[in-house]
């Protein structure tokens, strides 16, 4: 069976879920891509869906109520409180991942695993399917945030704000904090946790990450992985990098770095695979904001003539721009669209194109390419790498 990413979303313009979606389809994850949407514009659906995914748009709480009149949606936390919580997203978006769980379940669309993470403020590095293969031990993933609820302000009024001072006493001042931002797990044990994630925190208030530290501490506890910056699944930037030096003394673990390469390890140089609030660190923000601003894909088709069968490939392309010098890389990305059964689909393919300004008349172009196209005669695969280059750099002089 297939995983399958989930995340949810309300009043957000593409611009703020861009690095979410664009990063996600860089990586090898083969699973499903599933958005649940609560009103947005038919601009942010219509990409989406561009970028390989179903978009589901929700307008109902969890009692089949409309979001409309005084039952509106709730984005920003603020505004929450006990009579209204079943409103907030981040409570709601539970119970509809849950239902549209079971729905896929009733139709025999089954999965093997679920990924759902906040969209706006998190970045995959690599993709979470292969992470899970190598590293997952028990159904459910609860990735620490280094810190106990004791000893760091937010979460721990956040908590006692929301569940009272008797299940504080006895059970939250003594656990540490786990974000439900970057949660994974097996499907049958996550969807009925998300289900009881919603039912903990409607009635209560912003009890999303409260409801699911219970969980994982209370009737879940033996379904639960616990899992930390050594383990690489998520950097949790807001306590580890942002509050660092409030916080040093309590830390329960080393803080990450941003390699010079622009992706974030933990301190044994493990890149993680998923980055959590990267958007509160600007020298990070400005990085990855760069790495996706320019971002696009291109789907290109080989026919190759009897009695070869037709090839495809589909890549990413990023362009950088430095003073007289522009970058151009296409990489494969052989997942990002069904594969089409006319085509044997190209998967390991890269392309490096460097444009360096001599002179205004004069452009030094140096094109470096690399594939393994399967199945093909050596003579053929030498057309590709030879005369393809050239054919390519002659049609660009024509056209300057």
């Amino acid at each position: 069976m297939k995983d399958i990413v989930i995340g949810a979303i309300g009043g957000y313009e593409f611009s703020q879920i861009k690095n979410w979606v664009y990063s996600l389809n860089q990586t090898a994850f083969d699973g499903d891509r599933v958005m649940i949407s609560y009103g947005s514009s038919e601009d942010v659906v219509s990409r989406l869906k561009e970028n390989g995914f179903e978009v589901y748009e929700v307008s109902w709480d969890g009692w089949g109520r409309p979001l409309t009149g005084g039952n509106e949606l709730i984005t920003h936390s603020g505004l929450v409180n006990p009579e209204n919580a079943h409103r907030l997203v981040h409570n709601l978006r539970f119970f509809h991942i849950w239902h549209l769980l079971s729905q896929f379940e009733k139709e025999g669309r089954k999965y093997d695993r679920l990924i759902t993470t906040d969209v706006r403020d998190v970045m995959f590095q690599g993709n979470p399917s292969d992470w899970l293969d190598s590293n997952q031990e028990k159904p459910i993933i609860a990735p620490g945030e280094s810190v106990m609820y004791r000893d760091e302000s937010w979460n721990l009024n956040n908590f006692v704000t929301t569940f009272g001072n008797l299940l504080w006493e006895y059970l939250g001042k003594d656990i540490q904090v786990c974000n439900v931002g970057t949660i994974a797990g097996n499907v049958d044990e996550i969807k009925d946790m998300c289900y009881m994630i919603y039912s903990l925190a409607v009635g209560n208030g912003h009890g999303d990450q409260p409801a699911f530290n219970i969980l994982a501490n209370t009737s879940y506890k033996d379904k639960v992985q616990f899992v930390g910056t050594d383990d690489y699944w998520a950097c949790q930037t807001g306590t580890l990098v942002e509050n660092y030096d409030k916080l040093k003394n309590v830390l329960l673990d080393k803080p990450p770095y941003m390699g010079m390469d622009g992706l974030v390890r933990n301190s044994k140089d493990d890149v993680f695979c998923l980055v959590h609030q990267y958007e509160r660190i600007p020298e990070w923000n400005e990085i990855i904001e760069k790495k996706y601003d320019s971002l696009f894909y291109v789907y290109f088709t080989m026919e190759m003539g009897w009695p070869l069968k037709k090839r495809d490939l589909v890549s990413d392309v990023k362009i950088d721009k430095k003073d007289d010098f522009v970058s151009i890389s296409l990489n494969s990305v052989p997942n990002y669209i069904p594969v089409d059964g006319n085509y044997i689909r190209i998967f390991d393919s890269k392309s490096i194109w460097n444009l360096s300004k001599i002179s205004d008349e004069e452009t030094k172009v140096t094109l470096q390419s690399y594939a393994v196209i399967d199945g093909l005669p050596s003579f053929v695969v030498e057309l590709f790498i030879v005369d393809g280059p050239i054919f390519s750099l002659s049609n660009l002089k024509n056209k300057i």
